[in-house]
């Protein structure tokens, strides 16, 4: 071994590390970067990290934009120091997805013309190397969008902060011209630093440069690069309007300073009760009574006729996506919101997106809700045809800037499934197949004891395309007509059994309305009596 002894106190350095020995020992050096260490064991050693100097202070750094068509001769050569940084440090990047040849992605990214370069340029001893560089544009047919497809910290300035600190302001030049969202193209190694800066996945491209997932505007992806075996990430400048959205969509930004609330709490005004309960635990009934008055010509405009009384299946993202419903405005319709600041910040969300906010089910176009309840808003509302979705799909728009499509966002309930051994989205085809038709060419007349109140359901079935008649021996046609009663009307209800005439409990009428099926089939009232 070819070394040298050490005095009671020897201080070395090694990489970046300060090694301290207190007694006699013997050090080899041979090794290049390894160090030996020969001690007796009363020796004492300390080893301690020593910061680079190049990176000691990170304030020793300038902003330098470049363009190959500023062909002045500093920017040339800091753009071929950019292009060597580049082939150095993203060495697959310089071959042709899948087939190991040499290719100039790399040379054109930088000199082509399409895309800018920022770079950070060390200050240390005056404008020495460029310390990181990304190279950008600004998507052309939409400006609010931008594309990095390279992006690099040299090696030994890796883990300074330098990477974030040149994200933060291009993101900052980007926002200052419009953009509010930005593309990045990332791999395996670089797609961690992309999730720390808040980006989410988009879509994939193999390494025959074929995209797969990918939900981009058509016009925009005609504008992207493709790199091979990459993954397309993107992010939103205004974190502060997404703060709560974790879908990836590629997603423009609406101009609003709102926040998106993170939950629906569980009330709202006019719809806070179950029609299970007693009238006692619902708002006044001239509310509702002028509720319904006021819309019950846009009703009536809704119906068509139908029968559901046929298993009539149809797929959320086929025929019912055409229904005539689709030309109405979005009207929508809260349920379960009780607090006045988030209902008032959704009301916000949903103006700029261009719809209008409700709290009458009847003209409602889409019911936003986190469970499928039996109030009388809710009911009426699914039987006109209108959309029961969860806050996820406002979400989507929000980000989108526009009303998404809303067959993915139907609300999942399993209550709903326990209790009616169906799908919601089940019956929300049904009734938009079908809308306002669940009881087209029946009438009902109820008992005095009925429950829910006889406004209530009233309301609903004529919702459902349904008449109400004051007593049953007023048509003629028994086949048409169901009567509705309870158990304190047990008298009434076998009078009109012995008359012909269908008999059930308001509980049937619910879950008709609720699975959206008519049931003719099940057990009668005055049967189960």
């Amino acid at each position: 071994m070819v070394g040298t002894e050490a005095s009671r106190l020897s201080t070395f350095s090694i990489g970046n590390c300060k090694v301290e020995i207190q007694g006699e020992c013997l050090i080899d050096e041979s090794k290049g970067k390894d160090l030996v260490i020969l001690a007796p064991k009363d020796a004492r050693i300390g080893i301690s990290e020593i910061e680079d100097d190049k990176c000691l202070e990170i304030k020793n750094y300038s902003f330098c934009l470049l363009h190959p068509k500023d062909i002045d001769s500093p920017n040339t050569s800091l753009l071929q120091e950019v292009l060597e940084l580049y082939s150095q440090e993203l060495p697959t990047m310089a071959y042709a997805a899948n087939t190991g040849r040499n290719s100039d992605f790399l040379k054109k990214c930088i000199f082509n013309g399409k895309y800018k370069t920022l770079i950070i340029r060390s200050t240390c001893n005056g404008l020495g190397e460029v310390i990181a560089a990304v190279s950008y544009q600004i998507i052309p047919t939409d400006t609010q969008y931008a594309e990095i497809p390279l992006a690099v910290v040299r090696s030994c300035y890796q883990k300074k902060g330098y990477g974030q600190i040149m994200y933060k302001e291009l993101s900052r030049r980007l926002q200052s011209v419009g953009v509010l969202s930005i593309f990045c193209w990332a791999d395996d190694v670089s797609e961690g630093f992309w999730l720390k800066q808040g980006y989410v996945l988009v879509g994939e491209v193999d390494s025959k440069g074929k995209a797969r997932k990918l939900s981009v505007k058509a016009d925009i992806k005609k504008m992207l690069c493709f790199p091979g075996a990459s993954k397309l990430m993107v992010s939103h400048l205004k974190k502060d309007l997404l703060n709560c959205i974790n879908s990836s969509l590629d997603a423009r930004i609406p101009n609003s300073d709102a926040k998106f609330p993170s939950t629906i709490p569980d009330s709202i005004a006019y719809d806070s009760y179950d029609l299970n309960e007693k009238d006692t635990a619902a708002p006044e009934k001239g509310i509702k009574r002028q509720m319904w008055e006021g819309s019950s010509t846009s009703l009536r405009s809704k119906r068509v006729r139908g029968d559901h009384a046929t298993n009539n299946s149809q797929n959320l993202k086929g025929d019912i996506n055409n229904h005539s419903l689709k030309e109405i405005s979005h009207k929508i319709m809260f349920m379960n919101m009780a607090d006045d600041a988030k209902k008032t910040c959704l009301t916000k969300i949903v103006d700029d997106l261009g719809g209008t906010v409700t709290s009458d089910g009847s003209i409602c176009t889409h019911v936003i809700t986190g469970k499928a309840r039996r109030t009388m808003n809710f009911c009426v509302a699914l039987s006109s045809g209108a959309w029961v979705v969860s806050s996820s799909w406002l979400k989507a728009s929000f980000k989108e800037g526009c009303f998404v499509d809303e067959a993915n966002y139907i609300l999942e309930d399993e209550d709903y499934l326990t209790k009616y051994k169906c799908e919601l989205r089940d019956a929300v085809a049904r009734a938009r197949a079908n809308p306002c038709a669940l009881f087209s060419g029946y009438s009902f007349c109820f008992t005095k004891h009925i429950q829910p109140s006889i406004d209530n359901l009233s309301a609903i079935i004529k919702s459902c395309g349904g008449n109400v008649i004051g007593r049953f021996d007023e048509s003629e046609n028994t086949d048409k007509i169901i009567f509705m009663a309870s158990e304190e009307d047990m008298k009434d209800a076998l009078d009109a059994s012995k008359r012909g005439v269908r008999v059930f409990s308001s509980e049937w009428l619910m879950n008709c309305v609720m699975k959206q099926e008519l049931d003719l089939e099940a057990p009668q009232f005055a049967e189960s009596l």
